[in-house]
Order: structure tokens, then sequence, then C-alpha cells
């Protein structure tokens, strides 16, 4: 095990997202049996690291990190329906109920039913809270292109792709 560890630093450190190239990437991945959970870790870390200042003046709201991609979605979506939203977060709609019921108390969204079908509940974003929405897609997109800023045009559509193939949308 110790050894192990003694390996973690230095792959760690070779493959921050920062400035820095990735070296030799593909022979430590095939002799480090916990590379691609500790590439996965340092892509989910620095995702954090870097959204959290950004995101100091959105947290001031009290608005939860589920609950900030709950405003994305409908900033994205429009006016829709909550299954809608627990679809495309993958998310079980008992979830997403709960966030809109937070978000509506702090009067992010609004909440209506359709006339035709009163069961079905649309969410629509007030003012303030198309205002945060619009803030954390902004911050989002400026942390996806810190990190992706170390790999060339073609390196990044083919990241990208390889994403989509993961998680379809």
């Amino acid at each position: 095990m110790g050894s192990a560890l003694n390996e973690v630093r230095p792959l760690n450190a070779k493959l921050s997202f920062g400035k820095q190239r990735m070296t030799d990437t593909n022979s430590k991945l095939q002799n480090f049996p916990l590379a691609r959970e500790l590439l996965f870790e340092r892509l989910v870390h620095e995702s954090i690291v870097r959204i959290r200042p950004r995101a100091r003046k959105i947290e001031q709201t009290g608005v939860s990190a589920i609950g900030g991609m709950v405003l994305m979605s409908v900033l994205h979506l429009g006016e829709v329906p909550m299954q809608d939203i627990a679809t495309q977060l993958h998310r079980d709609k008992s979830q997403i109920t709960k966030q809109v019921s937070i978000l509506r108390r702090t009067q992010l969204v609004s909440v209506s039913s359709l006339p035709e079908d009163r069961r079905i509940k649309r969410v629509r974003l007030t003012d303030d809270g198309r205002q945060i929405a619009e803030q954390l897609t902004s911050a989002w997109r400026k942390v996806t292109d810190e990190i992706l800023e170390p790999l060339n045009s073609a390196q990044k559509k083919q990241f990208l792709d390889l994403l989509v193939c993961l998680y379809t949308f």
C-alpha cells in the first residue's frame, strides 16, 4: 500500500488540469490501477475548486448545488414540467419537487398547473431566478473553458464527444 501512495503524488502532479501538460499518461494509466479513478477525481475536484470562488455570491442566496442545476435547466428549457427537469438532470422526480419547493419559497421560481391536466406542474423562473441561473451558467462555462484550456480544438471536440457517449442528455 505504501508504494501505491508514493505513486499517487507524482501521478496527481503530472495530471493536474492547470497549465502543465499531461505527460506519459498512457503508461501511467496502465501501470497504476487507480489512475482512471484519480483522473475522474481530479476533474471533479478541479470543477469544484474553480466554481467555488465564482459561486460565492450565489451561495449567499441559499441556492444549493442541485437547486442551481434546476435553475439552469429551467433557463435552458423554458417553462417546463417538473418531470422534464428530473429527466434532464437524471434525478428522481421527488428530488426535483423538493428543490422546486425550496426555490419557490425563495421566490426564484413560480409553479403553475396545466389547465388541461392540473396534476402537471410547470416551473418558470422569476426575474431573480433568471439572474442567478444566468450567473451560474456563465460561471460553469468559464470553468469548463479553463479546464479544457490545455487541449487543442480537436482534443476538446473528442473529449466532449466522449462525454456525450457516456452521458446523453
